[in-house]
């Protein structure tokens, strides 16, 4: 769903002071952020249970005074659809066991749409109507503006996620920031990254399929990275079991159902 990143993070516009007759402001927001991947010979991690602190999480767009963090509406369905075209073999089974878990972790309701031809990053999906949705697909490094290709001898992005999510207020006079749609983009520069959710390779590209489906997703859902490696929200990919740490699992909390429903917003 990105040790530096290409992350953007922006800040929520605390509420204007109350004026009689003025409508609710709504303003749209940009965000994305990108996982790297890393080539080693990599000691393995521990393999089980939710590892590291539960405080070990960040959002995308964290509250600010008067403010909420922004997360999608956990009582609307979440829709999908991925462009195959450049798919490695047994990497659509990946992305939905990612979407599984992730489902697991939030609450939210994730409903696959079937294929799409559009690729984020590009002029057709800036042009598409893509609200309500998560697009996924993979494309070569340079093809899009979203994943370049990296200078010789650095360590290229292995996917990158972002959207959109507005600010505004609700008929409760509540002020609301919701994620509206957002995309998945995968470089298909690591032919030999392992599938899966288990350990992955031991030498070269470091991770799986999986792991870079979670990670990216979970961005998509509004979480920003992690600072210890033992969360899939870590921005360089490692040599573990794909599996939530507590901070990841403390982040998706917040931003799943049990944050509850989120009203229209009014004006």
């Amino acid at each position: 769903m990105v040790v530096a990143s290409a992350l953007v993070l922006l800040g929520l516009t605390p509420p204007p002071a109350p004026v009689a007759h003025t409508p609710p402001r709504i303003s749209r927001h940009e965000f994305r952020d990108a996982a790297y991947g890393s080539s080693a010979t990599a000691a393995p991690m521990a393999a089980f249970g939710a590892l590291g602190s539960s405080r070990d999480y960040s959002l995308l767009f964290p509250a600010q005074t008067g403010a909420p963090y922004a997360r999608w509406n956990p009582c609307k369905p979440i829709y999908w659809r991925v462009n195959p075209r450049w798919a490695p073999e047994g990497a659509l089974a990946d992305l939905q066991g990612a979407f599984s878990r992730l489902h697991a972790a939030t609450g939210l309701a994730f409903v696959y749409r079937g294929t799409t031809t559009l690729v984020p990053g590009t002029a057709a999906y800036d042009a598409a109507d893509t609200d309500g949705y998560i697009i996924v697909a993979w494309a070569p490094d340079g093809s899009t503006a979203l994943i370049p290709r990296a200078p010789r001898g650095r360590y290229g992005l292995m996917g990158m996620a972002g959207g959109y999510a507005t600010t505004g207020y609700a008929s409760n006079g509540k002020p609301y920031a919701t994620i509206d749609k957002a995309y998945v983009l995968l470089s298909t520069s690591f032919p030999s990254l392992a599938g899966g959710f288990g350990w992955g390779n031991r030498y070269g590209w470091l991770g799986t399929r999986g792991m870079l489906d979670m990670h990216e997703l979970a961005h998509a859902v509004g979480l920003d990275h992690a600072r210890g490696t033992t969360q899939i929200m870590y921005p360089v990919a490692q040599r573990m079991p794909a599996n939530w740490g507590a901070g990841d699992l403390t982040g998706l909390r917040l931003v799943g159902r049990a944050a509850g429903c989120i009203p229209a917003f009014t004006g």
